[in-house]
């Protein structure tokens, strides 16, 4: 029984042998051979896992079979057996799952200039919950931080935040402030395109995602519903349209005789925009061509 016990810790290799010549078995003996079954034409025995190199050496000029049993102690020796490449593998899943819980960058996106770096500073400095790169995500309340923006700046319509990977990112919205302009504005689009986000802070929304809209229609209504009149009719209050509408644009550029690259800058030149989501090209007649690239950008 102990014997079998010790067996089953140290692991063991069996071997399958179509041969005649028993006389193999004699020669195997210092290997610790058990389990030995003998038919007409085939003979079976088993040697400890740590001499199963042997076993096969002694072996390799006849036609065998073997069934491995990696046990726990097997299991031990491949592993050290590879112990470089099983403690870097290991020191990388511990990293990869540390650095999941971990914020690496913080971006502030809608506002630029003196606003964006005061912003950044509050993030970084405000007391009651400063968020700084390296920051565990469990600890970083960064709605409580994007509500405590919105009440230090006048400026702040209102703030949103969000996780993205190791990213943390806070959306502003800000309004107009005294001296800039005091109407109430719809937001208009800049440019055409096709809708592919709409987040309203203030107002009501015009368009929705997937609409294709063109260069100064109504994005978002400078107004909010606040109830019907005894006809049915919606009751609207005016108010600061505030709020980020992104669309898919497409930028175009003719040339005669010139090179894709050359009117892809000439794109790039006019619009200051780099990164193109798709560049298409097109012929409509002999000798010239006209350059399509689309990028997804803000367009209020």
């Amino acid at each position: 029984m102990f014997k079998r016990l010790g067996g089953f810790f140290a692991g063991a290799v069996r071997f399958r042998v179509e041969s005649k010549d028993f006389r193999i078995l004699n020669r195997l003996r210092g290997l610790k051979l058990s389990d030995v079954t003998i038919d007409d034409e085939v003979f079976e025995f088993s040697v400890p896992l740590r001499n199963g190199n042997r076993a096969r050496q002694f072996l390799r000029n006849q036609k065998f079979t073997e069934t491995a049993n990696f046990n726990i102690l097997g299991v031990l020796n491949v592993f050290y057996s590879r112990i470089a490449f099983s403690v870097a593998l290991t020191v990388c899943l511990i990293a990869l799952i540390i650095s999941g819980n971990f914020i690496f960058r913080i971006k502030v996106l809608g506002v630029e200039g003196e606003r964006l770096t005061e912003i950044a500073q509050f993030i970084g400095q405000n007391p009651d919950s400063s968020i700084k790169p390296f920051t565990l995500k469990s600890s970083a309340n960064a709605q409580k931080t994007a509500t405590d923006i919105i009440a230090r700046f006048d400026y702040v319509a209102h703030a949103s935040s969000k996780i993205v990977g190791n990213v943390l990112y806070f959306q502003i919205f800000a309004v107009n402030m005294p001296g800039d302009t005091d109407e109430n504005k719809d937001i208009i689009a800049t440019n055409d395109g096709v809708i592919t986000q709409i987040i309203v802070a203030s107002g009501t929304a015009a368009v929705k995602p997937g609409d294709i809209v063109r260069k100064g229609d109504v994005l978002i209504m400078a107004k909010y519903k606040t109830g019907v009149d005894l006809d049915g009719a919606p009751v609207y209050e005016s108010t600061r349209a505030v709020g980020e509408v992104r669309a898919d644009v497409s930028y175009s550029e003719f040339g005669f005789h010139t090179s894709l690259d050359e009117l892809l800058n000439k794109i790039i030149l006019r619009t200051g925009i780099t990164n193109f989501d798709k560049v298409e090209t097109f012929m409509p007649i002999k000798d010239v061509l006209e350059v399509v690239a689309t990028i997804n950008v803000s367009i209020v």
